[in-house]
């Protein structure tokens, strides 16, 4: 596994920053495992699909009105627990509880391996203004840095627009991710190369994502999603995402990877 991020600065205080130390979780389904680790910036990570790792690291950051964001970890971890939903062994689904001032965040994550090259994480995330008299306002953020093949550089990337809640990403080989920001639609979106987006959640200033949609590649790509919240006193916000990888075979991989090439090119050029 390679996660790749600077010193945090230490803003934790803003939000409750006791958080409570917790054990790296497991979960497997058929063909794939991940690690989730409810503790540091390392989050989701080691996404195995047929016994390779596709995935450095994702995770959530958090800002309250216009200053500087955290990441989810800077947060008090109320809880965090696996549990196997489904009833063929290992525990599928991890649900992890934060506090922050004013705010509160649930993450539910549900693996769904195969018994053939795909694999699926599914995520619902609620975040709920704890005030039963003041609104909030937050920007919330998913950061993904995937290593499609296991390789860290990767083929092509980027976000389809409109609406801008489906980002596609491929590699040579022909392995392919594509994630949906189900509901509701990202108000901000980015692709970059190498640690770019990564430091700017992590400089200690409000961040706002470009809303550069790519495509670009060959190259280290991320991208990221952010959501601007504004809630009612007592309102909730719910998130849902899904994140389906898909190993072809290697002739199926080349043609495929040949094919979003071209449709990104004929994209570029209508921009």
């Amino acid at each position: 596994m390679r996660v790749r991020h600077p010193l945090t600065v230490a803003l934790a205080v803003l939000f409750l920053s006791a958080t409570v130390n917790a054990a790296s979780l497991s979960l497997a389904d058929k063909n794939s495992t991940v690690t989730i680790d409810p503790s540091s910036q390392a989050g989701v990570s080691d996404w195995h699909v047929n016994g390779t790792d596709h995935l450095a690291q994702q995770w959530f950051w958090v800002g309250s009105g216009s200053g500087p964001e955290v990441s989810l970890d800077a947060l008090t971890l109320n809880s965090a627990s696996t549990s196997d939903d489904d009833f063929d062994p290992g525990d599928e689904v991890a649900r992890l509880a934060y506090s922050g001032t004013g705010f509160d965040i649930n993450v539910t994550l549900e693996l769904t391996g195969s018994n053939g090259t795909s694999s699926k994480i599914g995520e619902i995330i609620e975040i709920i203004n704890t005030s039963s008299t003041q609104s909030l306002s937050l920007r919330f953020f998913q950061y993904n840095d995937l290593e499609l093949g296991g390789t860290q550089d990767d083929a092509l990337g980027y976000i389809i627009t409109p609406p801008g809640n489906t980002a596609i990403q491929a590699d040579l080989g022909g392995v392919f991710v594509s994630e949906t920001a189900a509901t509701p639609v990202p108000d901000h979106r980015e692709v970059a190369l190498g640690a770019a987006t990564l430091t700017s959640l992590n400089d200690g200033v409000a961040t706002t994502l470009s809303d550069n949609t790519g495509p670009l590649g060959p190259g280290d790509l991320t991208w990221a999603f952010q959501w601007d919240v504004n809630l009612p006193a007592d309102g909730t916000l719910i998130i849902s995402k899904n994140k389906n990888l898909t190993i072809p075979t290697p002739a199926a991989g080349l043609a495929g990877t040949a094919l979003l090439a071209l449709a990104a090119a004929r994209r570029r050029r209508a921009l």
